[in-house]
């Protein structure tokens, strides 16, 4: 975010003013934030960032302060994830460290405040919301143009993929698919678009080199997203296309993180098996051999719906 909110109030720095990055606040011992670290509604998250002992210029170490303080700590963090869960994307590291944030006093009860984002960063839920709770990551393909604006107008188009960098002249479209999950969950926790794979771009800033999605209405069963393309036409007046895509051919990336029940049916359980769900374990037609271990570790319920057997030499354990 920046040092700067004593010298130039809620001013946006760069590149904390980015949509694609995570923008990160610092605080002190006391959760509270530093009267230096930058405000404003582009903030995420806050972290540590005051007395940190760190590396210093000529060698040895130092206890310094600030956000450039505070940013590896959720540097860190990213990169737990990325390990415990390698397929997660960026944008699923940053939803779930905004989701995990701890909310402070000092944001008297809000979700968001442009003083410490959605909160102060909190590892090991982070790291627990990717371990027990369900993430899909999904894609469909094909939009429909919801609005465009009204006029061509000239624009630059720079570091986009299979088009030379120069001006043209564009009409931007706003493509929209709602979709049902192939899966239902006992409970939603989030839903987000995630921009690598998606073929659109952001509306503001575009940033032509990568994709942008986003959610528009999200409900139990199903999401509407957006993202932006465009219609070109050459200076010299010869049509070119969509870019990337026309609205048709669009392709949406995103994630679902939520609760889902655990089946355990028709099962022989030969070695020590350990079942965890953040929801229901529902169990049927299941035999514990002899010599196994089953543990059902379940944040709701255990249901044993029928046929279940443990053999004699065998255990069954419910957490």
């Amino acid at each position: 975010m920046g040092n700067h909110q004593l010298t130039h109030l809620d001013m946006v720095a760069y590149p904390a003013g980015f949509g694609n990055v995570i923008s990160v606040g610092a605080t002190d011992n006391n959760d509270i934030i530093r009267n230096s670290s930058a405000h404003g509604d582009h903030i995420d998250v806050t972290a540590p960032g005051e007395n940190i002992l760190s590396t210093y210029i000529g060698g040895g170490y130092d206890y310094l302060s600030g956000t450039s303080m505070a940013t590896p700590h959720v540097s860190g963090l990213a990169s737990l994830m990325k390990g415990f869960k390698n397929t997660l994307s960026n944008d699923d590291i940053e939803q779930i460290i905004r989701l995990s944030a701890d909310k402070l006093p000092a944001m008297n009860g809000a979700d968001f405040n442009n003083t410490y984002g959605f909160g102060r960063i909190n590892a090991s839920w982070a790291l627990e919301m990717v371990r027990c709770n369900m993430l899909r990551q999904w894609s469909a393909t094909g939009g429909a143009v919801y609005s465009s604006t009204s006029n061509f107008s000239s624009m630059a188009f720079l570091s986009a993929s299979g088009l030379s960098d120069g001006i043209y002249t564009a009409k931007r479209h706003e493509v929209r698919k709602t979709i049902t999950f192939p899966e239902q969950f006992a409970q939603i926790i989030s839903v987000w678009g995630r921009g690598i794979g998606t073929d659109g771009c952001n509306l503001a800033n575009p940033n032509f080199g990568e994709g942008f999605c986003e959610v528009v209405t999200s409900t139990a069963n199903s999401v509407t997203l957006r993202t932006y393309v465009y219609e070109l036409y050459s200076i010299s007046g010869a049509y070119l296309g969509y870019y990337p895509k026309a609205p048709a051919n669009v392709k949406f990336e995103y994630s679902v993180l939520g609760v889902m029940h655990v089946n355990l049916f028709n099962q022989i359980i030969t070695t020590n098996t350990t079942v965890t769900s953040c929801g229901d374990i529902n169990v049927q037609n299941v035999k514990v051999q002899n010599g196994a271990k089953l543990i059902l570790d379940a944040a709701g319920e255990v249901n044993i719906i029928s046929d279940f057997e443990v053999a004699l030499g065998s255990e069954f354990e419910i957490k």
